[in-house]
């Protein structure tokens, strides 16, 4: 698809067929308000040049030509994902319907310069290619997603709070990237490439704005606006550092009270070894100096007192925050995801019983999934839309 000439009916037409995954030629006269001799003409041509594919049958058909279903061709084209966290990173080979055909992980065991990463990604690169019979040249491009904060205007990682890879600040990471591999790369923080992953994974044509926010080591979030995602928001960039308690914890960013204080792995298991010292009788006791959040995750299922009144405040905290979010935004849903939310029993549910309700002023709360795994399609997505229907 690199060298496919594409006219604008065309590219609006794969940007639908892209976003929906499989839809009818009816359903894409609904969307771009063509003819449907328009679409068929061009569908056809798009099937011919197997950048689409028939995908199926729709369940109801019309009179004469059966309702097929199309897609993306699996064929058009792959994608280079590469996912930095702040405990290591995976790259994956993803194909144009957004299904990780390989995957491989990485833990930061230490320091490791960005150098040495991208020898790393080389070499898995280069064993994806073999393991799905990929040639290079089928690869048209890179899509990276990584921890903020970020640098946009220069392309480069600001330094993140408990990043275990070292000091990256000032990096040019990106830039690297591309002269490494010579094709064409595009990034973005993990929290908005999560939400793309969301988005174009089953809320296409749901919603036009919403946010998603992880909760894990701090607070991150991104948003899409009218349909189009955005690099950063300040409404949104603010709900991590929203003032909860003045004077209250002091929060990485130098000032005091910040809801990110509150919430986050760190501080809930600060906050459990704090009342575990006072010799409150709990089945973490025996973690107490080594207490690590999957310790506490096992007390949860133990119905453990001390971890459910914690994590139970910890909800709490930031179910406030999102409330005030939420009334000075113009959403129609917000994605929770994240560590806390993945990997600690009942902070999910905790959250929602401090709302008390699955909307608030009527914008939907959703949980997310998988949120590795949809980090790594949403920046697929990213790079699909941007450079190549854009």
């Amino acid at each position: 698809m690199r060298n496919a000439a594409l006219n604008e009916k065309e590219k609006n037409i794969l940007r639908h067929i892209f976003s929906l995954h499989t839809t009818t030629r009816q359903e894409l006269c609904a969307y771009t308000r063509y003819t449907l001799p328009t679409v068929y003409r061009i569908t056809d041509d798009l099937l011919r040049r197997k950048i689409i594919a028939v995908s199926g049958i729709a369940e109801e058909t019309i009179k004469g030509r059966p309702t097929e279903k199309i897609g993306m061709s699996t064929k058009a084209g792959r994608i280079l994902c590469i996912h930095i966290e702040r405990t290591g990173y995976s790259t994956a080979l993803a194909d144009f319907g957004l299904h990780i055909l390989n995957r491989r992980t990485h833990a930061f065991t230490e320091a490791v310069s960005p150098e040495n990463v991208i020898l790393s990604i080389v070499n898995d690169y280069k064993i994806m290619l073999a393991e799905c019979k990929v040639q290079d040249k089928d690869v048209l491009g890179i899509g990276v997603a990584i921890v903020g904060p970020i640098d946009y205007a220069r392309k480069q990682m600001l330094q993140p709070i408990h990043f275990q890879a070292g000091n990256w600040a000032g990096v040019p990471f990106i830039d690297m990237l591309h002269d490494c591999f010579n094709k064409p790369v595009e990034y973005n923080c993990n929290a908005s490439a999560c939400l793309q992953g969301h988005y174009y994974g089953d809320l296409y044509g749901k919603y036009k704005n919403l946010a998603y926010i992880t909760l894990g080591t701090g607070i991150g979030s991104g948003m899409i606006l009218n349909g189009k995602p955005h690099m950063h928001h300040i409404v949104l960039d603010g709900l991590a550092h929203m003032t909860i308690e003045l004077n209250g914890k002091k929060c990485y960013c130098g000032s005091y009270g910040c809801a990110e204080a509150y919430v986050n792995k760190y501080a809930i298991i600060e906050d459990c070894q704090k009342v575990l010292k006072t010799g409150q009788e709990s089945c973490m006791q025996k973690h107490i100096d080594t207490l690590t959040i999957e310790d506490i995750a096992n007390a949860l299922e133990q119905n453990d007192a001390v971890a459910h009144a914690v994590v139970r405040n910890a909800a709490a905290v930031f179910s406030c925050c999102l409330v005030n979010y939420l009334r000075i935004t113009d959403l129609q849903a917000v994605i929770l995801g994240g560590s806390l939310i993945e990997s600690l029993p009942f902070f999910y549910d905790y959250i929602m019983s401090a709302t008390g309700k699955k909307k608030i002023d009527d914008i939907t709360l959703l949980r997310g999934k998988d949120e590795s795994k949809n980090t790594l399609r949403g920046i697929a997505s990213q790079f699909i839309l941007n450079n190549l229907l854009q």
